[in-house]
């Protein structure tokens, strides 16, 4: 691999890289957007971004380089001084430089610009999502009510067929949806009749009160006797 082919590979695993006398690239968050044609609409995704302040290059990227092209620290140091001198001579030179998997820089007014290149899958936030053609949008459109359509009926017909199977399996085969029963039915246990239990002291108290009652009436009522007076015998 190329010099900036290994910084792009490490961008994407690292996110960040600083090259001493250069400036420092990294990715950022970019959302969904136009092409430059205007005809297609790119999903969110990552970009490169660069701003020029850097004093020392990362010793992790030098230990990447190292690994990828079988260089010594030192070498690999110098390797990524003698790229960052010819895009500075060339930016220098012709106010341009083009870096095919990073993107462009050109001068403008004594200031350094740059337009990143778009780095699609390198999150996997942004997995799955894919590119819009707007033009076989427009053209899906114009045919759409017999697409559209025929696309309700079938799915009209997919959702009747597993309704009638549902009902089916539930009527005649439950235990293919529910399983089997885990015990059997238990019958109802015997109710067994609880003796009432008579209040003794009341039933004695009521003998008792009507015993009274009955001899009290069968009692032989004894008139009092009246009293008189004694009559005195008057002596001659």
């Amino acid at each position: 691999m190329n010099f900036s082919q290994i910084l792009l590979e490490y961008l994407k695993k690292q996110g960040s890289v600083c090259l001493a006398s250069f400036g420092t690239f990294s990715l950022q968050t970019t959302p969904a957007t136009l092409d430059a044609e205007g005809k297609s609409l790119l999903p969110p995704g990552m970009q490169i971004s660069f701003r020029p302040d850097c004093e020392t290059t990362d010793t992790a990227f030098l230990h990447f380089i190292s690994g990828e092209k079988s260089l010594t620290l030192s070498e690999a140091a110098l390797f990524v001084r003698q790229q960052t001198g010819y895009w500075n001579a060339a930016l220098e030179k012709d106010k341009t430089l083009i870096i095919e998997e990073l993107g462009k820089f050109y001068l403008e007014d004594s200031h350094l610009h740059f337009k990143g290149n778009r780095v699609e899958a390198a999150s996997p936030a942004f997995f799955g999502l894919e590119e819009i053609n707007l033009s076989e949008v427009r053209s899906t459109r114009k045919s759409g009510s017999s697409y559209g359509f025929g696309k309700v009926l079938l799915w009209t017909a997919i959702v009747a067929g597993l309704a009638a199977a549902i009902a089916y399996f539930t009527v005649m085969q439950p235990e293919l949806l529910f399983g089997k029963k885990s015990f059997e039915s238990v019958p109802p246990a015997p109710q067994v009749a609880t003796p009432v239990v008579q209040d003794t002291l009341k039933t004695d108290t009521l003998s008792l009160i009507q015993d009274s009652a009955a001899v009290d009436s069968t009692a032989v009522a004894t008139p009092a006797k009246k009293w008189k007076p004694k009559k005195k015998k008057w002596k001659k």
